[in-house]
């Protein structure tokens, strides 16, 4: 039994060299790849560890319908397997979709007329035309397909080899050996992530902040960041004047030693009294002068 490679984390994706392009894959190939629980509907599948979001196939058409407002292209590339690559049908002046399948007319006068909602453009796209389609990989009723971003029609036989040699340069230089992490890239990887992560939050808190600052505004009636001002430049002044007043506050040793100095003073007053009206000095001498 072979024994599977392992799987590295999602934040080393950055470093694969499938998981950002367009792989040129057959169609035997896109069946074959396997799916991760932990990537599951995120659309990625695995080639040995080789995480696949994107595929590109090349070959004939053998059959196009139109489903329930999806066109639906069936492509033949020769690998013993045949896969539908769908999208969205091109917006009509009315409506001639049917639940039964049509054809996709291509009698339309206008070219923007033959572009599908998702990106690929569907002029003179039709049975017997040898194509390349890119898409990613879905799957609809347990059966896997592609959702077509673009197709284009190869205009003749080298443009055909040109793109199955492509594939075959890619199955033999990328798929065939196992992709390789080393310790370093991936402690450097996980560490990118860790800080993208938090600049992420931080910038959902500085949201979040922004926001409750102008809700508050606007319940302010546009007069909440005047007011928060006044508020505040008060509650300053305020702090300073408590401030100035601690300060300023004498201690008791402070009020003792007043209170000795204001009876002594009063106590010399009443003695030059004495000292200046003799005969007055008996109405004092009770309190000891």
């Amino acid at each position: 039994m072979t024994t599977l490679p392992v799987l590295y984390p999602s934040h080393c994706h950055g470093l694969s060299p499938t998981l950002g392009r367009w792989c040129p894959l057959r169609a035997v190939d896109v069946f074959a790849l396997r799916e991760v629980a932990e990537y599951e509907g995120q659309g990625i599948y695995f080639h040995l560890n080789h995480p696949m979001k994107w595929v590109r196939l090349t070959g004939i058409i053998v059959a196009m319908d139109e489903f329930y407002n999806r066109v639906c292209i069936t492509i033949d590339d020769g690998s013993g397997a045949t896969i539908e690559a769908t999208c969205l049908a091109p917006p009509r002046s009315e409506a001639t979709a049917t639940v039964a399948a049509i054809a996709v007319s291509t009698e339309r006068p206008a070219d923007d007329a033959m572009v599908s909602p998702d990106g690929p453009k569907l002029r003179g796209v039709d049975i017997g035309k040898v194509v390349k389609v890119k898409g990613g990989i879905r799957e609809f009723r347990g059966v896997r397909q592609l959702a077509m971003k673009a197709i284009v029609i190869l205009g003749d036989t080298r443009a055909e080899v040109g793109a199955w040699r492509e594939g075959v340069r890619f199955r033999e230089d990328v798929l065939k050996v196992p992709w390789v992490v080393t310790g370093e890239e991936e402690r450097r990887c996980r560490e990118e992530a860790e800080g993208e992560k938090w600049r992420v939050e931080e910038e959902e808190r500085r949201k979040r902040r922004r926001e409750r600052r102008a809700k508050r505004e606007k319940y302010d009636g546009g007069e909440g960041k005047e007011k928060r001002g006044r508020m505040e430049k008060e509650k300053a002044e305020a702090k300073v004047e408590e401030d100035a007043a601690v300060v300023k506050a004498p201690s008791e040793k402070e009020i003792k030693a007043r209170e000795e100095r204001e009876k002594a003073r009063r106590a010399r007053a009443i003695q030059r009294l004495v000292r200046s009206r003799p005969e007055e000095a008996g109405k004092y001498a009770a309190l000891g002068f």
